[in-house]
C-alpha cells in the first residue's frame, strides 16, 4: 500500500494530493470499517498509534511559524477564533440566544 500510494498518484498527476492522503483513504477501505479485509488486534493498534504519532510529528514539521507570526499581528487568527467559538456557543443547545 505505501509503495502504491505513490505509483497510482504518478499516473494521475492531475491529481495533485499528499501520498498519505491516499494511504488513509485505502486503509480505511480495507480495515474492518468498510470492506472487512484486516483484522485488528493488538499489534496492529500499536503500529497504528505510532503512525499517527509520526504523522502528526511530520506535520508539525511542516509548520512554518515565520507565516503564522505575520498572520498574527494582522489579527486573522482572533478573528477567526472569535467566529469560531462564537458559531459553537449559539449552536450549543443550551445556548441563552434562541
Amino acid at each position: 500500500m505505501a509503495f502504491a500510494a505513490p505509483f497510482l498518484l504518478g499516473l494521475f498527476p492531475r491529481l495533485r494530493l499528499p501520498s498519505i492522503v491516499l494511504e488513509i483513504v485505502v486503509g480505511i477501505v480495507i480495515a474492518s470499517a468498510v470492506l472487512g479485509w484486516a483484522e485488528l488486534d493488538a499489534a496492529i493498534e500499536v503500529l497504528a498509534l505510532l503512525g499517527l504519532a509520526f504523522l502528526l510529528f511530520l506535520a508539525g514539521l511542516e509548520v512554518e511559524f515565520e507565516h503564522l507570526k505575520g498572520r498574527a499581528r494582522q489579527g486573522h487568527g482572533q478573528r477567526r477564533f472569535g467566529s469560531s467559538t462564537r458559531s459553537i456557543r449559539y449552536s450549543s443547545p443550551q445556548s441563552p440566544v434562541r
